[in-house]
């Protein structure tokens, strides 16, 4: 009897001692697995990691969309540390996180081209539901993982078209398309996780009217590119945080580009310089300082089956046992 009051004074101590400021801060700097173990050693911890703001404190690394050339099943999105795994021959998918090893299947219920489809995935703010977004060319329907169903088919905000040639961006729990409308003027068109509604972003004021433009995420926040003067100039603006924010900064301009737009891709900073893809094959870092582009010359990159962003969180699922199917 003494013997267990003794273990038990014990474990008071090692969890209590310590303030809980103290204790956040030494848990966030463990990995994954760490934490899901961790969150047995008390209810206070459980609540901690747990807690929205602190599971979606970000480890960010690429993963490839898919482990060989001929593969069925491939990872078309990211969304806080949740990937979106298609079956396109069946109409299957998978939302899971790797970290928490934790996933739902499920189906999409309307017929398609495989040819000419986009994906989307976004977590809704306001209750961390987490909603699958599948377009066509005529229709979009959107899977509510809290509801566990689909919605029906509905149809696009504006004339024109989804540019299905341009790669969707994830960022702030959102996705991101160019939208071409019947004059051929390019804008930005995202989902807003809150009511499944499409909408539209203001690009800069001082880009010229009728630019081609692209969209990527870099430091965690949305922005665009475009040619500047001319297409040996590349312009990239950041937009301000937030669904509802509509600002753009000037965050810099490339020089001495001799790549084609197209084929041209931002993918993240290396201190003060910035990783690009400059061919499909090709990456390449720029120094702003110097204005010179040093190639990268042990490294693969495939257009279609490259690397994908992925940041390793405890988000999702929090309705699993309630929508798994």
């Amino acid at each position: 009897m003494a013997a267990n009051n003794v273990s038990m004074s014990k474990k008071q101590y090692y969890t209590s001692d310590l303030p809980l400021e103290i204790v956040e801060i030494i848990l966030s700097k463990l990995p994954i697995d760490s934490l899901l173990r961790f969150k047995a050693v008390s209810k206070s911890w459980n609540t901690m990691i747990s807690d929205l703001v602190f599971v979606q404190n970000p480890r960010n690394i690429f993963i490839p969309r898919c482990g060989n050339m001929g593969c069925r099943k491939q990872v078309v999105c990211s969304c806080d540390g949740v990937l979106l795994v298609a079956d396109y021959f069946k109409r299957r998918y998978v939302l899971s996180n790797p970290s928490t090893r934790a996933e739902i299947k499920l189906r999409f219920p309307y017929k398609f081209s495989n040819n000419s489809i986009f994906h989307g995935l976004c977590r809704d703010p306001t209750n961390g539901n987490f909603k699958v977004v599948i377009l066509t060319p005529k229709y979009y329907a959107v899977y509510s993982c809290t509801n566990n169903s689909w919605t029906d088919k509905k149809e696009y905000p504006s004339n024109g078209r989804l540019l299905f040639n341009k790669r969707e961006v994830i960022v702030n729990g959102s996705t991101y398309w160019i939208w071409r409308r019947d004059n051929n003027v390019e804008e930005i068109l995202y989902i807003d996780p809150r009511d499944d509604m499409f909408k539209f972003i203001k690009t800069p004021k001082n880009v010229e009217h009728g630019k081609r433009i692209y969209v990527v995420s870099l430091k965690g926040f949305l922005c665009m590119y475009c040619y500047g003067r001319d297409e040996t100039e590349v312009r990239i603006w950041i937009k301000g945080k937030g669904l509802d924010n509509n600002s753009w900064n000037e965050l810099m301009t490339v020089e001495n580009v001799r790549a084609s737009i197209d084929t041209f891709r931002p993918l993240c900073f290396l201190e003060n310089k910035i990783v690009i893809r400059v061919e499909v094959k090709e990456i390449a870092v720029y120094d702003p300082c110097e204005k010179t582009f040093e190639v990268l010359n042990e490294c693969r990159y495939f257009h279609d089956f490259g690397l994908i962003p992925y940041t390793e969180s405890l988000f999702f699922p929090r309705h699993v046992f309630l929508c798994r199917i």
